[in-house]
């Protein structure tokens, strides 16, 4: 009987290592994924922050273009003027 109890001791002991070996192996898959989502994370920060500054950028762009060309009249503004312009010609 002292066999068998050794025996199966020895078994468990074996089994154990082995899941230590796996719980280890595991714990380094989630230290990479957790250095990848970080990563991850820092490079969407990041576009993030240049995307909001090109946005700026164009904005500040058209305001100051918009601000500087001539005040465009709308098609209503131009027929209106035309209609104008042709009935004060013809009386």
């Amino acid at each position: 009987m002292y066999v068998y109890v050794t025996e199966v001791c020895q078994q468990l002991s074996d089994q154990l290592r082995c899941l230590d070996q796996r719980a280890d192996c595991h714990v380094g898959m989630v230290s990479e994924l957790q250095e990848y989502y970080r990563r991850h994370a820092e490079i969407e920060a990041e576009l993030s922050r240049s995307l909001d500054k090109l946005d700026k950028q164009i904005r500040t762009r058209h305001k100051a273009e918009k601000q500087r060309s001539v005040p465009t009249l709308s098609c209503t503004m131009c027929l209106a003027t035309s209609m104008t312009s042709i009935t004060v010609s013809m009386m």
